[in-house]
């Protein structure tokens, strides 16, 4: 588990530089993740947050993207969704 500091800085990495930042397994700190991280992305940062995003489970992705986009709609339109969205898998069981 990160600690605060930790955790925070690891934000960060995956804003900006999403290979450099540490993958969270520990259940704890993805829930955590997943209250975080909707909250500091937007469409000038999806695109290099998606790259983070996709090596989580399934779930775990939905979760983020679907906050992500009720706070802001604009991010649908990136070129990050629009991939992530277009894999085959999400669209049969997530989107279709």
């Amino acid at each position: 588990m990160l600690n605060t500091k930790e955790f925070k800085k690891n934000i960060q990495l995956i804003l900006t530089n999403p290979e450099k930042a540490i993958l969270i397994q520990e259940e704890e700190d993805l829930i955590k993740l997943i209250i975080a991280l909707p909250n500091k992305i937007n469409k000038n940062n999806f695109d290099c947050a998606i790259k983070y995003i996709k090596k989580l489970p399934l779930t775990i992705q939905v979760c983020i993207i679907k906050i992500c986009i009720e706070q802001d709609f604009t991010i649908s339109h990136t070129n990050g969704f629009i991939n992530w969205a277009s894999n085959p898998i999400i669209y049969k069981h997530v989107l279709g």
